[in-house]
């Protein structure tokens, strides 16, 4: 898998390493907290993975208007029941950060449920972990 991987409130930075584990070309990932910015770096560099990853500490809403794409995975983590989530994806659905045939993948609590489509993103599958849900959005087909 030669992705590019953009982790959004990457928190210790899991998601996206998982996705360099797995092959994803390079990572960047976006925190605001300088501890977890510290920890993502030490994460990086305890998998050995440091090379491929860029630890970003800004807010999303900036990471969105400032980072140059495209990224085939964009992943979101969000603290639970934002209430600011639909505003993110709307500025997610309306960039260019995701590249043609490129995957969102969007956890959040079953309690908040996300919109059918942002901008150019339609979702077009979802599953359930117990309480916590993926919602996955892609380009929509025209």
């Amino acid at each position: 898998m030669k992705a590019r991987v953009l982790d959004l409130y990457a928190g210790s930075g899991s998601l996206g390493i998982e996705a360099l584990s797995r092959g994803a070309e390079l990572a960047d990932f976006v925190e605001m907290n300088l501890v977890l910015c510290r920890a993502i770096r030490d994460n990086l560099r305890k998998t050995t993975l440091d090379g491929k990853g860029m630890v970003r500490r800004l807010s999303v809403g900036r990471a969105i208007t400032t980072l140059k794409g495209p990224y085939d995975i964009i992943l979101l983590d969000p603290p639970y029941n934002r209430p600011d989530l639909d505003e993110t994806m709307e500025k997610l659905g309306d960039s260019t950060l995701l590249a043609n045939k490129g995957l969102i993948a969007l956890e959040h609590s079953k309690q908040q449920v996300p919109q059918q489509s942002y901008g150019i993103l339609e979702k077009y599958s979802e599953r359930r972990y117990g309480d916590t849900m993926l919602t996955f959005y892609r380009e929509a087909m025209s």
